[in-house]
């Protein structure tokens, strides 16, 4: 089981949840825009419940998997704590990927850099670029 996040605008959070039950998902706590998750839902899901939540959530703009949760103050911890994460579950060595970072309440506000050492973190893990 994954531990995923419904993005949906503000407001649409008790509509996502709703929708989440019908698929037979338990929605966990709302998130509203004032907290650091931003618009949104949280609840738990098998690979095969997330491909039906993309594929039926109306209310919902896409649905994120959390690989895991750290603090780091320093980009080179940043980098460390990542290259610890499962990449392997769902990218290969070599393969291409895209990484998008938004910066909010963070000592690491430089989001090229951020995305930089996620990037290096994830060649340090599957031992490639």
């Amino acid at each position: 089981m994954e531990q995923c996040f419904a993005v949906c605008a503000p407001g649409l959070e008790p509509y996502a949840a709703r929708e989440l039950s019908q698929l037979g998902l338990s929605p966990g706590p709302l998130v509203n825009e004032s907290s650091d998750d931003g618009g949104g839902i949280e609840f738990t899901a098998s690979h095969l419940d997330i491909y039906r939540a993309n594929l039926h959530l109306r209310t919902v703009s896409r649905v994120l998997i959390r690989l895991g949760e750290f603090y780091a103050a320093a980009f080179t911890e940043l980098r460390k704590k990542a290259a610890r994460l499962p990449w392997e579950k769902y990218l290969l060595p070599g393969g291409k990927v895209t990484i998008r970072v938004t910066c909010r309440k963070s000592k690491l506000y430089h989001s090229g850099a951020v995305a930089e050492r996620i990037a290096g973190a994830i060649a340090d893990h599957l031992g490639s670029a």
